[in-house]
C-alpha cells in the first residue's frame, strides 16, 4: 500500500504544471493538499474487503 501511494504521489506531482499553481501553494502546500485528497480516496476502499 505504501509503495502504491508513493508511486501515485510521484505521478501526480510530475503531471502538475507548476506555472498554473499560485505562488503560495507551490512545493509543500500543494503536496499536503494532494496527500489529503489521496487519503480520502484510500479511505473509500477501506470497507470493500473484509480480512479476518
Amino acid at each position: 500500500g505504501w509503495a502504491l501511494a508513493i508511486t501515485a504521489m510521484a505521478g501526480i506531482r510530475s503531471k502538475l504544471n507548476e506555472n498554473s499553481i499560485p505562488e503560495g501553494l507551490r512545493g509543500v502546500p500543494i503536496t499536503l493538499i494532494i496527500t489529503g485528497i489521496m487519503a480520502l480516496a484510500f479511505i473509500g476502499f477501506s470497507g470493500m474487503v473484509q480480512i479476518q
